[in-house]
C-alpha cells in the first residue's frame, strides 16, 4: 500500500520538486492535483527527462 500524500504534488509544483518525490517514492511516479484536490494526472521520470531534453527549466 501507498500512501497517496507521499507521492502527490501541486500542479503548480516546479519539476525539482516533482523529482524529489518521485525519487522518495516506491513506485517511481508523482500524482498531480488541482488546487482544489482532483487528480489532473501522473508524472514519471521519463517525463521529465523529455521536458528537460525540450528546454524546460528545474525552477525552484
Amino acid at each position: 500500500m501507498y500512501k497517496i500524500d507521499e507521492i502527490k504534488i501541486n500542479q503548480n509544483a516546479s519539476i525539482k520538486q516533482a523529482l524529489k518525490v518521485i525519487d522518495k517514492g516506491a513506485i517511481k511516479v508523482a500524482v498531480v492535483l488541482s488546487d482544489d484536490g482532483l487528480l489532473l494526472g501522473m508524472l514519471s521520470d521519463g517525463d521529465i527527462r523529455r521536458a528537460l531534453l525540450k528546454g524546460m527549466s528545474l525552477g525552484g
